[in-house]
């Protein structure tokens, strides 16, 4: 018995190989994760226009990137999926602490 969770962002060459390694399960061991996580998407940019400077409009860019893929993973995947915010903090016991909490209250929020 075992249970699988893929983990990928909402980038194209981690989404392109969370597909495959999915089409791969299912061909080779007849099997579906229990979950999909998407780590480290940027929040949404408050602002819905242009953004203001360079690290503005880096920040719409890529949250851009990640509601693209997003779509594109929804497509190859109809199962449950938990997506987790890039959170401004240092790696280390606390941004595993904070992270734990949101996956808890998403699997729990189901």
């Amino acid at each position: 018995r075992f249970g699988v969770v893929a983990v990928t962002t909402a980038e194209e060459m981690p989404v392109q190989e969370c597909i495959e390694l999915l089409d791969d399960l299912a061909r080779r061991l007849d099997r579906r994760p229990e979950l999909v996580v998407v780590n480290a998407l940027y929040p949404p940019h408050p602002s819905d226009g242009d953004p203001a400077g360079s690290a503005g409009k880096l920040w719409f860019d890529r949250r851009r990137v990640n509601e693209r893929e997003l779509q594109r993973l929804a497509q190859g995947w109809n199962g449950s999926t938990v997506e987790l915010p890039l959170l401004a903090m240092e790696p280390g016991r606390a941004l595993v602490g904070a992270l734990a909490r949101r996956l808890e209250e998403s699997l729990h929020g189901r």
